[in-house]
């Protein structure tokens, strides 16, 4: 595991869930159950190249390998809520402002089935 919330500046996690309509002739109304969860993930922030720990090291060597993205709201600290998904990384874009400096940006998306978990740290 990688620590990164260094360079990270913004997240944004969506989690839908996928409807079944199977309302029947009878019904005057909508009748639906719950089928696939999916997930979604953006990110971005401050290119950091550190060997281990920067935030492009870390996001460009997990192109092609399912990766653990754990989101811990509030902080790493005892009873705070944590996400925990699998994902893939389907893009990760580079911008250079005209003030020199370099950000990244990362979008998400589930990988292997699982659903995303939430519990506490």
């Amino acid at each position: 595991a990688r620590e990164i919330s260094t360079d990270v500046h913004s997240l944004s996690i969506t989690l839908p869930q996928e409807l079944l309509d199977v309302t029947g002739l009878d019904k005057s109304a909508a009748e639906r159950l719950a089928a696939l969860s999916d997930g979604t993930f953006s990110l971005s922030g401050t290119f950091d190249s550190a060997a281990t720990t920067g935030i492009h090291t870390v996001l460009s060597s997990a192109r092609t390998t399912a990766r653990t993205l754990t989101y811990c709201v509030g902080g790493n600290s005892g009873g705070n809520p944590k996400l925990e998904v699998e994902i893939l990384i389907g893009s990760l874009s580079y911008e250079r402002a005209a003030n020199g400096a370099l950000s990244l940006s990362a979008d998400m998306s589930l990988s292997n089935g699982t659903v995303p978990t939430w519990s506490t740290v």
